[in-house]
Order: structure tokens, then C-alpha cells, then sequence
């Protein structure tokens, strides 16, 4: 089990997630794991990523995740509601791709940027995330340096 209390085997993964993001009606993305190396889902990490004004106005009541629905597929829970893009495994559609990385648009290409252009597109009815409530993925980091040192690319 994870920090969360959730199971961190699933038996074919990969193939119950593209059944799950198959079946979903208007589902966009689906993340493989509700916990994280950095945090877990509980809340939206987008909102970490905004300067005090927007969070105001965006997260009036804090960061907590908003969560439209749990559902199961294949005896395999998931939730549906304002899942927090990131970097981490997940399965996605085309649309959802295009959705959040449109070819003819300048827009923010790092994590943290396309974490509050999810938030927005999701808000609009543009982009719909879910998310495992099981944690397979472990990321066992080996080496860290300073925030100062790292560079953008």
C-alpha cells in the first residue's frame, strides 16, 4: 500500500488504463498514480503555481483537489474531477494532446506552466483529467542538486 492507503499493484496496468480513458466518456488523460514523488493528489499542485492574486481568485477556498466522481472499471477505481497535470506516467488522447499542446499557440512548455493551463483548460470544459486511485509507479530518486543550480529549459 501507499502513503495513501492505496494498493501499488495493478496487474495489467497499462492495458486497464487505455480500457478506462477508452470508456470514459470525454475523458482526456488519465494518471497512472495517485501518489507522487513530490506529493499525491489530494491536492492540485497548480495551485503552488500561481501568484497570490490568481490563487485568490482560483483556489478561494485552498488547493484542495475537487473531485467530480469515483468510479470503478474492471474492478479498478478511479477518480475523475480537477486531476493536476504533471510530469508523471499517464495515458492521454489525441485530442487531449492537441487540447494541451496546441501546434499554433505560444504557451508555457515547463511543468509548472502546463499544471495552471490544465487548471484553466479543465475549468473552461476544454480538458477532463483522471487519475488511478492506486500508486504502481515509484520513483526512487537517487541524486538531488539545489533549486539553484537547476535550469530551465
Amino acid at each position: 500500500m501507499c502513503k495513501n492507503g492505496f494498493r501499488t499493484h495493478v496487474p495489467s496496468l497499462f492495458a486497464r488504463s487505455l480500457d478506462i480513458l477508452a470508456n470514459e466518456p470525454g475523458l482526456d488523460f488519465l494518471k497512472l498514480s495517485y501518489s507522487e514523488v513530490f506529493g499525491d493528489h489530494t491536492q492540485n499542485w497548480a495551485y503552488v503555481n500561481l501568484d497570490d492574486a490568481r490563487r485568490a481568485q482560483l483556489f478561494p477556498r485552498g488547493g484542495a483537489t475537487r473531485v467530480d466522481a469515483v468510479k470503478s472499471r474492471d474492478g479498478l477505481a478511479y477518480m475523475l474531477g480537477e486531476v493536476h497535470y504533471s510530469n508523471w506516467p499517464m495515458v492521454m488522447t489525441r485530442r487531449g494532446s492537441a487540447t494541451l499542446f496546441p501546434r499554433d499557440e505560444q504557451h508555457a512548455r515547463h511543468e509548472a506552466g502546463l499544471m495552471v493551463r490544465a487548471l484553466e483548460l479543465g475549468r473552461a470544459g476544454k480538458l477532463r483529467g483522471g487519475v488511478l486511485l492506486a500508486s504502481p509507479i515509484e520513483h526512487h530518486r537517487m541524486h538531488s542538486y539545489p533549486m539553484s543550480e537547476r535550469k530551465e529549459a
